[in-house]
């Protein structure tokens, strides 16, 4: 459904500075599949499912040698084309669903506008068809939650409410973005749930962004593995979690707490600091912080290979 090839997004931080925030990012998403982004804050997730859209605002500059959104150049639309793509085929929901939310507006008045848009109903059948979404994503007692504010909703049920304004225009990719990241455990439990119970009503596909390994490991088919602006390893999530092959993968996977006290130790953390996005080192961005590092790593600036059935960005993969 969507090719993505050398994605790359930059910001012009300085007049003769460049920040490369995304910087050859190669993805493909499936019919019906949950592909994970997964990586440590500030790697570059958010920017490159904001890129797909071209959402980067005026001073990011996206570009691709393919960015292709069901054999259409995404690259090569208008904005205005792009307005009928957005929501309506792609739809998207946040980390941070309160601030998401128009505070003076009730969260019908907001799902109903956004159904009249994309569907164009009249205000009586949008209205209508809020109330299956609300009752869709369970929310409770939607009559009355239709004629609420956002500030009389807990984030959970905040999170629901976008969900549903994802949703109303029936689209064929949504791109979750942190969506548990501001819930408690037992509130992300449930929205990830039902995530996949649209997932499997709708047949659509998910692009899950997130830096917490459970949440990949529940919701996703296959994960990409990202470490600053790049994609270092792509797998489906049993091969990833059973035989991880960069030492990035297995570093966030050795970083995860034990719940069994048996299996408690001491958590490993990564050794360094991640490299400046504005001046990036020679080779290996990962080298400086991997305790497999070489010489050979220093010099060179590894692609994605194929190492069994996965796709490994690293000279000592088969070593490893």
């Amino acid at each position: 459904m969507l090719t993505v090839r050398n994605l790359k997004t930059t910001f012009q931080v300085e007049k003769n500075k460049i920040l490369k925030a995304v910087d050859g990012v190669d993805i493909d998403i499936q019919k019906n599949e949950v592909l994970g982004l997964v990586g440590e804050s500030g790697c570059g997730k958010s920017v490159a499912s904001l890129s797909i859209l071209r959402l980067v605002g005026s001073k990011g500059r996206v570009s691709a040698d393919r960015l292709e959104w069901q054999g259409k150049n995404l690259l090569a639309l208008s904005e205005e084309q792009l307005r009928g793509i957005r929501g309506k085929e792609i739809s998207m929901i946040f980390q941070n669903p309160q601030a998401s939310l128009n505070p003076v507006y009730t969260a019908g008045n907001q799902l109903i506008e956004t159904i009249q848009l994309h569907q164009g109903l009249d205000k009586n059948n949008a209205r209508a068809k809020a109330l299956e979404l609300f009752k869709e994503v369970n929310i409770s007692d939607p009559e009355r939650r239709l004629q609420q504010y956002p500030h009389e909703f807990s984030g959970g049920m905040a999170q629901r409410v976008m969900i549903a304004m994802a949703l109303c225009s029936e689209p064929d990719l949504l791109i979750a973005d942190e969506p548990t990241a501001s819930l408690d455990v037992t509130i992300q439990a449930q929205i990830m749930k039902l995530l996949l119970e649209l997932k499997a009503r709708r047949g659509m596909s998910i692009l899950m962004i997130s830096h917490d390994m459970g949440v990949i490991a529940q919701m996703c088919d296959r994960i990409a593995v990202m470490y600053l602006g790049r994609i270092v390893e792509l797998a489906d999530a049993k091969t990833l979690f059973e035989n991880p092959r960069h030492p990035y993968t297995r570093a966030l996977l050795k970083s995860i707490p034990k719940p069994s006290p048996a299996q408690r130790g001491e958590l490993k953390t990564l050794p360094g600091d991640i490299p400046s996005p504005i001046d990036l080192p020679l080779g290996c961005r990962f080298a400086g912080r991997c305790e497999f590092a070489r010489n050979a790593c220093l010099q060179a600036d590894p692609v994605l290979e194929t190492h069994g059935t996965s796709q490994v960005a690293c000279v000592r993969a088969e070593e490893i």
